[in-house]
């Protein structure tokens, strides 16, 4: 069991959800060398969503959610992300600068954003559903 700030969650759960992302992230193209933008909070997501890259050998670029709008455009501009995974309140915050490709949308902890961020960012997907909709990737790049 892992447990963030007093929520667990079984290994198991996060490596079945981190062994769908990946197969979700490869149907969108996603192979290694490519770039996976997280902006996340620090919660499970990060965990699955770290893991997932690292099944197919992409690279994490991990944003800061304390960065300014205008450097978190630059980061996502230089780096060239292939899919974006945040959390809709962070999400909704930056939408501006997001790069024009798949924008998988998780709910933030606690929050009530989702259904905005699903409607108000362009190339956005329920994330949760895009996990449950793929089986596990067979092959773990490691």
């Amino acid at each position: 069991v892992v447990l963030i700030d007093g929520e667990r969650m079984a290994k198991a759960v996060i490596i079945d959800r981190a062994a769908r992302l990946a197969q979700g992230l490869a149907s969108l193209g996603v192979k290694a060398g490519s770039a996976v933008s997280l902006l996340l909070h620090n919660d499970f997501a990060c965990l699955y969503a770290g893991l997932a890259a690292r099944y197919l050998g992409a690279h994490v670029v991990l944003l800061n959610n304390r960065s300014k709008e205008s450097e978190l455009g630059y980061i996502m501009q230089d780096s060239d992300p292939d899919v974006v995974i945040g959390h809709a309140d962070l999400l909704w915050n930056v939408r501006a600068v997001l790069p024009d490709v798949p924008t998988l949308v998780l709910q933030e902890p606690g929050g009530s954003h989702l259904d905005r961020a699903l409607a108000g960012i362009r190339g956005a997907v329920d994330g949760i559903a895009f996990i449950a909709r793929h089986e596990p990737i067979t092959t773990q790049a490691g």
